[in-house]
C-alpha cells in the first residue's frame, strides 16, 4: 500500500446545534482534536491533546499503518475489514458516516402511497460491477420508468422508495465494507430493500428485508419471489417498524456530532486514569432488604468470580427499611459490616417505587463508579459473566445499550396492574424501546446524562422501571436542547437468556446449553447452578490462584443446568395452554 498522505485538516466544525455533549467534552488540560479523512501533521504527543481521526474504508485502503502509528489516540472508521460493526480493536473503533435517519411523521400516509411493488436504485455509474450492469440491462428492458440512479439528492431518493413496496439495492464493493446508507434511508420510507449487502444493525432486521439470487441473477423470477413476499406485506413492515427504532436511535443526529461525541467520550477515559486501563465495568445488583440468603448465594457464586477472576467491583443497592423494623436493622448492619457490598438508597421499597429507585441508582454510579460500562442486574439472577466481558471489551464505550429490548409494548391502563399507568402519566399507547432489566449494560456516558437529567427533573417519571429508562433514554436523544447525538441498541443476544430456570420445551425463554443468564431463581438454585457448572469443569478452584474458567469452552456448550430447574409441575399445562395461544394470536394479528 502507499504511504497515506499527511493533510492536515482542521478539527471538526461543531453545529451551533445540540450543545450539550460540546459542554461535556470541556476536560481540563486536554484539547481534543478530531479530523476526518486526514491524520494531520506529525507532531510531538506531549499528553496536552487527545487526537482523534476518522478514515474511511476507501482511506484505510490508501494507508501505511507505519504512517498511522503513533499519530493518533483513537482512530474511527467505517472499514468492517479494520473492525466489526459498532466494534473496537484496542484503539480502533467503528463509525459509519450516515447522517441523520427521517423517519416520516404521517406514517398512514406513507403506507397510503405505495402502490407499486417494485423500484431498482442503482449506486452511482462510476461504481457499478458487472452485476450491477446486469441488473439495470434487465431492469431497463422490462420496467425503465422504474429504474433509478443516485445521485446524491432526497428527490432521487424519494421518487425511489416513496410508492413502492420493494426496492432492489444493488451491492457494490463499499457496501461490503461498510454499512449502505441507500439501505438504512430505505427503511425510513418502510420500503422492503431487496438488498444482499451488509444488514446488521439490528436483531429483527432479518424478518424485514429480503435478497436476490445474484448467480445469475434473473430479474422476472426475483419479481415472482417478491410478489409471494408480498402476502406478509404486513408482517414484514411490523419488523420494519420495530428497526426503524434502532435506527433512529443511532442515526439521530449529523454523523460529525456523533464523531466529536464519540471522541470527547474516549478522550474522557484517557485523561480520567492516565496511568491505566479504565475498568472495564461496575456491576450494581438491585436487591431488597429481605434478600439475604439471594445475597449471600451471589457472593457465594458469580459474585465471588467478579471479585476473583475479574477484579471488577460490584454492589448490592436497596431501598429504605420501614419504621421499627429494628431486628432487620440489626441484621442489615451485621451483613453490611462484613462485607460492605451494600448502598442503601433513599426510596421506599415496592414495585411503585422501582422507577424511582433506578433513578437514583443511576446518580450513585454516576457519581462514585468509575468504568467504561455498567452492568445492572438483579439478586434473583444467576450469571455466567465471562463471555458478557469478553463481548464488552469489543465495544465502544459510548452511546451504547446491550439487553433484551422490548418494542412496541402496550402502556398498561388496567388500574389493578402494578405498572398501571394513566393517560395524564403517559398519553401514548406503547412504549419507546425498552432494556428488560434482568442483566442490562449502558455506556457509562449514558449513564451520567441520565443522572445529570433526572438531577435537574428533566425526566418524565412512569411506573414501571424497565420502560421508564426506555422512555428517558428515548429522551435523551430528543431533547430539545441538549440531544444524545446517537444511542446503538445492541439486541442480537436474546439467545443468552432465560426467563425462568426451566428446561421445558414449551417455554419461549428457556434454558439451554448456550444460556449464560437465568432469571427467577431461588437461592439454592444459584447455588445448584454454581454447583453443576464446577462439576463439569466450566469453573475450577485454582486454590490460591482464585477460581480459573475454561475459556475454550464454545459460547453454545456451556454446562446442562436441567438439573437445577424448577420443578415442570410449577408450569402447569393451563398456563402453557394460554401462553400458546396468546403467541398464536400475536402470529395471527401480524399476518393480518
Amino acid at each position: 500500500m502507499g504511504a497515506f498522505p499527511a493533510v492536515a485538516l482542521a478539527p471538526v466544525a461543531l453545529t451551533p446545534l445540540a450543545h450539550g455533549w460540546r459542554s461535556e467534552c470541556n476536560i481540563e488540560g486536554l484539547d481534543v482534536q478530531v479530523f476526518i479523512h486526514g491524520i494531520g501533521e506529525r507532531s510531538d504527543h506531549d499528553g496536552s491533546a487527545c487526537r482523534v481521526a476518522w478514515l474511511d474504508h476507501k482511506d484505510l485502503q490508501s494507508a501505511d499503518a507505519s504512517e498511522l502509528q503513533g499519530r493518533v489516540d483513537f482512530l474511527f472508521t467505517d472499514s468492517r475489514s479494520y473492525v466489526p460493526f459498532r466494534g473496537r480493536h484496542g484503539s480502533v473503533l467503528y463509525l459509519e458516516n450516515i447522517s441523520e435517519f427521517q423517519v416520516p411523521k404521517d406514517l398512514d400516509a406513507v403506507m397510503q402511497e405505495k402502490t407499486q411493488l417494485l423500484s431498482v436504485l442503482m449506486p452511482p455509474r462510476d461504481r457499478w460491477d458487472e452485476l450491477a450492469e446486469e441488473i439495470y440491462r434487465q431492469a431497463m428492458a422490462t420496467m425503465p420508468e422504474h429504474v433509478f440512479v443516485e445521485d446524491g439528492s432526497l428527490e432521487t431518493e424519494v421518487a425511489a422508495f416513496e410508492r413502492y413496496r420493494f426496492c432492489i439495492i444493488p451491492e457494490e464493493d463499499s457496501t461490503r465494507h461498510a454499512v449502505s446508507p441507500l439501505f438504512v434511508r430505505s427503511l425510513a420510507y418502510h420500503t422492503i430493500a431487496v438488498f444482499n449487502g451488509f444488514v446488521e444493525v439490528g436483531a429483527m432486521v432479518f424478518n424485514a428485508i429480503a435478497d436476490y439470487d445474484p448467480d445469475p441473477f434473473n430479474l422476472m423470477e426475483t419479481i415472482e419471489t417478491l410478489n409471494r413476499h408480498n402476502k406478509q406485506l404486513g408482517a414484514l413492515w411490523h419488523y420494519q417498524r420495530i428497526i426503524q427504532d434502532q435506527v433512529q436511535y443511532r442515526y439521530n443526529r449529523p454523523f460529525e456530532e456523533k464523531l466529536y461525541s464519540q471522541a470527547c467520550t474516549m478522550c474522557r477515559l484517557l485523561a480520567d486514569l492516565p496511568q491505566a486501563q479504565p475498568p472495564l465495568v461496575f456491576v450494581g445488583i438491585y436487591s431488597a432488604r429481605k434478600n439475604f440468603e439471594k445475597r449471600q448465594a451471589v457472593r457465594e457464586t458469580w459474585g465471588r468470580l467478579l471479585r476473583e477472576q475479574f477484579g471488577v467491583r460490584y454492589r448490592f443497592f436497596l431501598g429504605e427499611g420501614s419504621a421499627g423494623a429494628s431486628a432487620e436493622e440489626r441484621r442489615m448492619r451485621q451483613e453490611l459490616d462484613e462485607h460492605n457490598d451494600l448502598v442503601f438508597l433513599p426510596v421506599t421499597e415496592g414495585y411503585r417505587m422501582n422507577s424511582r429507585k433506578g433513578l437514583l441508582f443511576l446518580e450513585w454510579i454516576a457519581e462514585r463508579a468509575e468504568a467504561e460500562f455498567l452492568l445492572k442486574t438483579d439478586d434473583d439472577v444467576y450469571l455466567r459473566p465471562a463471555p458478557l466481558l469478553r463481548q464488552l471489551q469489543k465495544r465502544i464505550p459510548a452511546q451504547y445499550a446491550w439487553a433484551i429490548f422490548d418494542y412496541i409494548s402496550p402502556v398498561p391502563r388496567d388500574e389493578d396492574d402494578n405498572f398501571y399507568n394513566a393517560e395524564e402519566d403517559f398519553p401514548f399507547p406503547v412504549f419507546p424501546p425498552y432494556p428488560r432489566g434482568v442483566v442490562r449494560v449502558l455506556s457509562m456516558d449514558v449513564v451520567r446524562l441520565l443522572a445529570k437529567a433526572s438531577q435537574e427533573g428533566r425526566l418524565r417519571m412512569i411506573y414501571g422501571d424497565d420502560p421508564c429508562i426506555g422512555v428517558h433514554l428515548r429522551q435523551l436523544l430528543f431533547d430539545a436542547n441538549e440531544p444524545l447525538p446517537s444511542l446503538t441498541l445492541d439486541d442480537f443476544d436474546n439467545r443468552v437468556f432465560a426467563m425462568e430456570p426451566s428446561c421445558h420445551h414449551n417455554l419461549w425463554s428457556k434454558m439451554t446449553n448456550r444460556t449464560w443468564a437465568i432469571h427467577h431463581v431461588k437461592p439454592e438454585q444459584i447455588l445448584c447452578m454454581w454447583s453443576a457448572d464446577m462439576a463439569a469443569g466450566y469453573y475450577a478452584d485454582g486454590g490460591d490462584a482464585g477460581l480459573r474458567i475454561d475459556e475454550d469452552r464454545e459460547p453454545n456448550e456451556f454446562p446442562d443446568l436441567c438439573g437445577c430447574a424448577t420443578d415442570e409441575s410449577f408450569f402447569e399445562r393451563s398456563d402453557l395452554d394460554k401462553l400458546q395461544e396468546e403467541t398464536q394470536r400475536v402470529l395471527d394479528d401480524e399476518e393480518e
